[in-house]
This record gives C-alpha cells, structure tokens and sequence, in this order.
C-alpha cells in the first residue's frame, strides 16, 4: 500500500471463498496420532513469537495508541453478508447499528467506552460484545471479528 496499491476487497473475499471451498473439499488424510512432543513444541513457538503470540492485534499493522474518545465518535461504514453496516459511536457513551441505513434495536442499550488505546461496546447487559482500534483517523479495526476494516462516513 505504501506504493499506491489499492487493496480489492471484493476480489479478495472472491478469492478467499474459493479457497476456503476448496480446502473443506480436500480429501488429504492426516495423521491421526500426535507426534512430538507438544509441550516442548509450545515453548519452542513461544519463544519464537514472544509477547506476539498474545498480541489481539497482531497481523492489523500500524495502529494508533494515542487516542481520546473524540477519535472514535462518529459514524463508520462497513459491507458484511451483502449488505452495508453502520456503528454509530456517540459523544454521549452510546452506540447504535444501521444496517443499509436504517436503525435497527437490534442494539437498544448498547454503550462504549475507551480502554487504552481501543474501545470496547457493551451490551445492555453490560458484556463486551466487541473492541476496536484505530489504523488511522478514519480506520477503524474490528478485534477477533472478521469484520472491517470500516471507514469513517463523511
């Protein structure tokens, strides 16, 4: 991206389905006895990948770390499952989904708050359902999610 490659989502999630067809087709047998020994395994890999390995975010690239909650406010736009989802983050502490631009309860209740450098969204409950972190100012990442990256509407 940094030589103004443009990234082709549609082409990707394309070609991502055809792959991920085709690897649950696969007729490869695998052993079905472990081999090794696990334990030593483990510690070989963390000691390899460090604190990575318990990085949520590794793999996102560059993400912001100073942040207020005046960064997060406003309202960010994302394709899932054919249609256009929208997460409007409040000033006041709450949060509503738009699904192709019209509201839905689905989230009635729903609030966010920032912890460090990301924000969490609580249910009515009171259980985080999601995190987020910026990429950049008008990026936002979704955490453990397949969704996004969003953009902020303008």
């Amino acid at each position: 991206m940094a030589n103004d490659w443009t990234f082709d989502d549609p082409a990707f999630q394309k070609e991502l389905l055809t792959w991920e067809q085709e690897w649950t087709r696969q007729k490869t047998k695998f052993p079905t006895t472990p081999s090794g020994d696990a334990v030593a395994i483990a510690k070989k890999l963390l000691k390899t990948f460090g604190e990575d390995a318990m990085n949520p975010t590794l793999g996102l690239g560059e993400i912001l770390t100073q942040v207020t909650e005046k960064n997060f406010v406003g309202r960010w736009v994302y394709p899932a499952n054919g249609k256009q989802f929208t997460r409007d983050f409040r000033a006041d502490g709450t949060v509503n989904l738009h699904i192709d631009n019209s509201t839905t309860s689905i989230w009635s209740g729903f609030t966010w708050q920032l912890k460090g450098h990301k924000i969490k969204i609580y249910n009515a409950g009171g259980k985080v359902i999601g995190e987020h972190l910026l990429r950049d100012k008008d990026t936002l990442i979704f955490v453990g999610e397949s969704w996004g990256p969003t953009v902020r509407k303008k």
